[in-house]
């Protein structure tokens, strides 16, 4: 599956009433309705604005976007590592020299240097947990009664029951310049008793402590943090289909996708800058 997004827009293109004119060109070009595209330029970047399996497709959909003036990427979703497989920093502690990722019982597992971080992406991710149980009662059943003659009053009546719970917290995507996958820190579900002195009363104000000082020994890193905003996270991602349908894409894995966009338009900019300086 290949995505293609903008990342910057083009902005006397999105500005005004220039918005109309420009989602009627983009949707003329992805096949798509002007509504649809409309939503999805209102939304701000980053905008997934395709999601397809077909390559030419995705390749001639980026073309068209950059040829319009915005600044856009696409990316195999199936290159892209989730926040499940990702080193996660349930434990950690911040040495002078690198973030060490620990286990439980408080030995260390993982190293990574503070110079191998190329960028800090801060996002907020909503997980949704629906549990099913079954509950059963008895209840009174007349037809049963006659027909047993009296024998048997009541059935067993056996109903399912769902019920859905949402987390939403935030969460800190630590991307390398090795290659190898990031690493995730949670704001909620993470000890953060390392701080010592630097450690809050809340989650939330121990998150932002160790996001500071991983910036602090991590000058050098890009820090991005437009995907803690609510509309860019979301119920879900929409995006238009490689049929030109409407598509969604779930919570956690479209607040995955986005982080993965961001850091691949990174690239582009830092590969142009040097083309620049040569």
């Amino acid at each position: 599956m290949y995505a293609v997004a903008i990342t910057h827009f083009y902005e006397e293109a999105i500005s005004g009433a220039a918005i109309d004119g420009e989602a009627q060109a983009v949707a003329r070009d992805l096949g798509a309705t002007v509504y649809e595209v409309r939503l999805l330029l209102s939304s701000g970047a980053p905008a997934v604005m395709l999601v397809t399996d077909d390559k030419e497709q995705a390749v001639r959909a980026l073309s068209q976007l950059r040829g319009r003036g915005h600044e856009a990427v696409a990316c195999d979703a199936a290159a892209i590592t989730p926040s499940g497989a990702m080193s996660q920093l349930r434990h950690f502690r911040l040495d002078a020299d690198a973030v060490v990722r620990q286990d439980a019982s408080g030995a260390d597992k993982e190293r990574l240097p503070y110079k191998s971080i190329l960028a800090l992406i801060r996002a907020t991710s909503r997980v949704t947990t629906e549990t099913r149980t079954q509950e059963s009662e008895r209840k009174l059943a007349l037809a049963t009664a006659v027909a047993t003659g009296g024998l048997k009053l009541t059935k067993s009546v056996t109903r399912e029951m769902i019920a859905v719970k949402e987390d939403r917290s935030q969460v800190l995507y630590l991307f390398r310049s090795d290659g190898e996958p990031p690493w995730l820190l949670r704001e909620a579900g993470t000890d953060y008793t390392s701080l010592g002195d630097n450690l809050a009363p809340t989650q939330i104000e121990n998150f932002r402590r160790s996001i500071e000082i991983i910036r602090e020994n991590a000058s050098h890193a890009a820090y991005d943090e437009s995907l803690i905003a609510a509309k860019k996270t979301g119920e879900q991602i929409r995006a238009i289909g490689g049929g030109g349908k409407s598509i969604a894409v779930a919570p956690e894995s479209g607040t995955d996708l986005l982080a993965h966009i961001l850091v691949i338009a990174l690239g582009h900019r830092l590969e142009r800058e040097a083309g620049l300086q040569r």
